[in-house]
């Protein structure tokens, strides 16, 4: 965070019981270059608790993410990086709030590490969820990944949760994806040539650990949790799992 600030600005009111956030802006400049803002905007009814706020972003480049993604990445290759964000919350405490939300990345380049190749990802993920007193529920949320020759890159999250676990509460979540290749994602972290199964053999022939002792069963204050997840392919590198 060298030489970077981030600036907040903000207009708002109160008559009565209802507050009203008008122009509000976070603002990000690293050595006094622009790096976009982050708007938000609102209405509250503070005696019923129901609002509405939205959150948007413009022009979030290079400048305000590399503290972020430098450890991870060349500078060069942030020179077109970009995020865009757009949500929306309806909040009503005494009956269903939701919040819809789209953010992505895109244009953050990746050399492989074999071809020196560079390749633009994109990620973007999709909230759409609701709740109430008892329950949250996640209805259409998606995880978009740059697609590959081998793989879609989309992820699904759906399900119903309660919002005050107990012993008695049920709740179910699913994951589910057709195919997921998650090398270019790998080799961004990770900066190495080497496949997991590589590296793990690799750590093994030289370390030779010890058999880990099981750990203690995780207690979960939830009566039923029925989780399925179904990647039907998995692909990281070499590596690739199919169920």
């Amino acid at each position: 965070f060298n030489r970077y600030t981030a600036s907040l600005s903000s207009e708002c009111s109160l008559r009565g019981q209802q507050f009203k956030l008008g122009s509000t802006q976070l603002e990000f400049q690293e050595d006094f270059n622009d790096g976009g803002s982050i708007g938000l905007k609102g209405d509250l009814d503070m005696k019923d608790m129901k609002g509405s706020f939205t959150v948007q972003s413009t022009g979030i480049n290079r400048y305000a993410l590399s503290p972020f993604l430098n450890p991870y990445a060349n500078p060069e290759d942030l020179a077109e990086v970009a995020l865009n964000m757009q949500a929306k919350l309806e909040l009503d405490l005494e009956a269903e709030s939701s919040f819809i939300g789209n953010i992505s990345l895109s244009n953050l380049q990746v050399k492989d590490p074999e071809t020196d190749a560079l390749q633009s990802l994109k990620s973007e993920l999709e909230l759409d969820v609701a709740w109430n007193k008892e329950q949250l529920d996640i209805r259409s949320s998606n995880l978009k990944l740059s697609p590959t020759a081998n793989a879609g890159n989309t992820l699904k999250l759906s399900g119903q949760l309660p919002m005050v676990p107990s012993l008695a509460s049920k709740g179910n979540l699913a994951i589910e994806s057709p195919s997921m290749d998650l090398t270019s994602y790998y080799d961004l972290v990770a900066g190495s040539g080497e496949s997991p199964a590589e590296s793990n053999t690799d750590t093994q022939a030289i370390t030779q650990p010890q058999p880990a002792p099981e750990p203690a069963a995780l207690e979960v204050p939830i009566g039923e949790l029925d989780v399925k997840i179904d990647i039907a392919k998995l692909i990281v590198r070499e590596l690739s799992v199919e169920t």
